[in-house]
């Protein structure tokens, strides 16, 4: 779910719905909730494969946002 949707579920009870419109990426929206059920995160089995280019892409998106704070760029014209 996109984040106006789970922000306004989280304030709901069962069998209740939002009574202002919730404005998404793609469009406006009322929300009932009908149901919940416990989330269950998926074995590490089938995840961890894509555990490590994850974090190394992570990584590098990290030092390269380091690197862009740390340069002082100077016009010479």
């Amino acid at each position: 779910m996109v984040k106006p949707f789970t922000d306004a579920v989280a304030l709901l009870h069962k069998g209740e719905y939002t009574k202002e419109p919730v404005k998404s990426e793609y469009g406006f929206h009322v929300i009932r909730l009908d149901d919940t059920r416990p989330l269950v995160p998926p074995p590490f089995e089938s995840v961890k494969d894509r555990l490590g280019p994850d974090l190394q892409n992570h990584m590098v998106r990290d030092y390269i946002e380091s690197l862009r704070k740390a340069a002082k760029i100077e016009d010479k014209t």
